[in-house]
């Protein structure tokens, strides 16, 4: 195993309680590689920061499925603090994708537990809802996932070819089934995950709860709060996140706005992702996200530690193709709680 670089920036220090959950991942040595390759597409993508305009776009989309409305306004801190809502999901999704295989284990169970005590009744029906329901799971995956991606072709320095698109999905099937989520159930190429999202379009309807959210990302200048942690930033990267959502569903959500809105606020993002992009500046992700930050961090110097030291690591894993659908103790070793009735 290569010597690694457990050293930790200063400005994790000024950071508080987010700092030093940075700080101990960066001082925890990794064990391996993790389940994704260092050369995935997954991980291109998700180590982009255009992933979290991604993840601001699908708290948005999210709140378009009443059952994922109502759970996050019963149950999570949405109300309260979106943003950090939004950012630690996003966290967990790195987590699993860059993390040694004892972190991404972690990053699973983590998602279960968490949406294991969220259930209830739908107030406009009475009809109970649970989030670990496989529609629910489904839906909350793959808005994640797709929304990444999206934010990545728009906003990334080098989009995707065609055959990379279908690349990254299926390395989303394989960390779907990670959440929990059955192989046969998840759409592993462009074209299927396009026909699952036009399948589902009948069912998206804007409740009470949904737009209360929506207007806290989308309309954050009336919230003190917000206003003072970034709001006009957000007001922009919100409209830029939603900007290539169909013109019916924009509408749907009632964030729709002049042509001129989008255009404007896309080049904002681009122009503010460019920078971010920037090694030197990297950083300044940490500052906004340190867990994530950290989690990219100990997966760079690791394999820079690889590199540096001419060590082959074998991957023991089958190719992403053969990957998308594990075998059920695969399964049961991502999910344990599953196999347990």
């Amino acid at each position: 195993m290569p010597e690694q670089d457990l050293s930790v920036p200063r400005f994790l220090g000024l950071l508080g309680t987010r700092g030093k959950r940075a700080r101990t991942i960066l001082e925890t040595p990794r064990e391996d590689d993790g389940f994704f390759s260092p050369d995935g597409v997954a991980r291109r993508v998700m180590s982009s920061p255009t992933a979290m305009i991604g993840a601001l776009r699908c708290s948005i989309v999210e709140m378009l499925d009443p059952p994922s409305a109502v759970a996050l306004g019963q149950h999570s801190t949405a109300y309260q603090d979106p943003v950090g809502r939004a950012l630690r999901s996003l966290t967990l999704i790195v987590m699993l994708v860059f993390g040694d295989r004892k972190t991404a284990t972690h990053a699973s169970d983590i998602w279960f537990r968490i949406h294991e005590r969220i259930n209830g009744v739908l107030p406009a029906s009475d009809q109970p809802y649970r989030a670990l329901d496989l529609d629910n799971l489904l839906w909350i995956f793959l808005t994640g996932w797709h929304s990444f991606y999206i934010s990545y072709q728009e906003f990334g320095t080098t989009p995707l070819t065609a055959d990379e698109t279908d690349r990254y999905f299926a390395e989303g099937a394989a960390a779907a089934v990670m959440m929990g989520i059955p192989a046969h159930l998840i759409p592993d190429t462009h074209a299927k995950v396009v026909k699952y999202f036009a399948e589902v379009r009948p069912e998206l309807v804007l409740t009470p709860e949904g737009l209360s959210i929506v207007d806290l990302l989308m309309r954050p200048g009336t919230k003190p709060r917000l206003l003072i942690a970034g709001g006009p930033f957000l007001r922009i990267a919100s409209r830029a996140a939603v900007s290539n959502l169909p013109r019916d569903l924009r509408r749907l959500g009632q964030f729709d706005a002049p042509a001129w809105v989008f255009a404007t606020s896309r080049i904002l993002v681009g122009a503010a992702m460019r920078v971010m992009s920037i090694r030197r500046l990297y950083p300044a992700v940490g500052v906004i996200a340190p867990d994530m930050w950290a989690v990219l961090e100990q997966s760079d110097r690791w394999t820079a530690a690889q590199v540096a030291n001419v060590v082959a690591v074998a991957d023991p894993r089958p190719p992403v193709d053969e990957a998308v659908a594990p075998t059920p103790p695969y399964e049961q070793l991502m999910w344990p709680h599953l196999s347990k009735g």
